[in-house]
């Protein structure tokens, strides 16, 4: 049987292509947006988002802010809309969306607006409500019919659009980031295919780390810099799909855990490409090593420094380091699929959710 959600998942590398055939050599990311921000004295910019929106934003924020030169940061659209905050009118706001449960990052771009403060979307075309709202600097992605209840393509390719938006943003003179960007995103639809075909058929890694999980009493993601936000999406995922006991942390603050907290039956998920982040995240596995947990590794094949300290690999193509994230989270969409799958849960069905979360 042939899941939508799987289908979503094998859809991935065509869907780029879509996003990213003719728009990486001339940077055409909706002009108006990029055109509208450069002529703007912007001192900042705020992404917006819930959910796996949220963690697009968070991987794509130290990015904008690498390359384009300006402060940018990543927050919960409910936590910004809850804190009454004070809006600087000198900041850009974009929201970040997908489907009609994003309303909060809606509520918040409107709060935004009533603060004068400039703000902008990127959201989904399978978005209705974006669709009659957007205006002429929003972009809109078109990440085809979204047949699966948990957002799989749509996450990797808000992670594209908001790189190629940090990609219009950079100045020419900081030709060496860049370039490395462009390559990424260029090479980023045959990576992904490569990665999606090493997990299909799934490898007996991904089946014991499926069986670790399951028989875990708790999972814990952990990841740095923006694979803590990867590791937040796997964790994410799992508890729609398979409704596992999890959470996800950076991994210096679950190495600081007390003792009781992880032991052999802690199963830890740990995404560790090849990035400037690596070496912190290899002295903490060791320490969790030491501490006996059982470790699933994320991570770059033929980095066999990472596979001795891991009870299970989990491999992905060798790629350039900002495209690292959207290969990391391939091994974890499938982790969380085949663990639906173990524990029988309906993973094309939408849980039952309360009136009053939607009321």
């Amino acid at each position: 049987m042939s899941h939508f959600l799987l289908r979503e998942i094998r859809e991935q590398p065509q869907t780029l292509r879509s996003l990213l055939n003719n728009r990486v050599g001339g940077l055409h990311v909706r002009g108006e947006m990029v055109q509208h921000l450069r002529e703007m004295m912007v001192h900042g910019v705020t992404l917006l988002g819930c959910g796996s929106s949220f963690h697009a934003a968070s991987i794509c924020a130290p990015i904008i802010e690498r390359l384009a030169g300006l402060p940018c940061s990543a927050e919960h659209s409910g936590d910004f809309a809850a804190r009454g905050p004070i809006i600087d009118r000198r900041r850009v706001y974009i929201g970040v969306s997908h489907g009609s449960s994003d309303r909060l990052t809606a509520d918040a771009l409107e709060l935004v607006k009533q603060g004068g403060a400039e703000a902008f979307s990127v959201a989904t075309v399978a978005d209705p409500s974006a669709q009659e709202q957007a205006g002429p600097a929003d972009v809109l992605i078109d990440c085809g019919v979204d047949r699966a209840v948990v957002a799989m393509k749509a996450f990797t390719t808000q992670v594209a659009t908001l790189q190629l938006i940090a990609a219009a943003l950079t100045p020419r003179q900081i030709s060496g980031d860049l370039n490395c960007l462009l390559r990424g995103l260029r090479e980023l639809p045959d990576l992904v295919e490569q990665a999606l075909a090493g997990l299909e058929p799934h490898p007996d890694s991904l089946e014991r780390a499926c069986n670790l999980i399951v028989d875990a009493p708790y999972v814990v993601f952990a990841g740095l810099g923006p694979s803590a936000a990867v590791a937040a999406e796997g964790a994410l995922k799992l508890s729609q799909l398979a409704h596992l006991p999890c959470g996800a942390m950076r991994v210096s603050e679950l190495s600081d855990s007390p003792q009781d907290v992880l032991g052999v039956h802690t199963a830890v998920v740990v995404v560790v490409p090849e990035d400037r982040n690596r070496h912190a995240v290899l002295v903490h596995m060791r320490e969790l090593r030491a501490r006996g947990a059982t470790i699933i590794a994320v991570h770059t094949q033929g980095d066999f420094v990472v596979q001795a300290l891991a009870d299970v690999s989990l491999t992905v193509p060798r790629c350039p380091e900002f495209v690292a994230p959207v290969l990391a989270a391939l091994p974890l969409q499938f982790l969380a699929y085949h663990c639906a799958l173990l524990c029988a849960q309906p993973v094309d069905k939408r849980a039952y959710v309360s009136p009053a979360l939607v009321a």
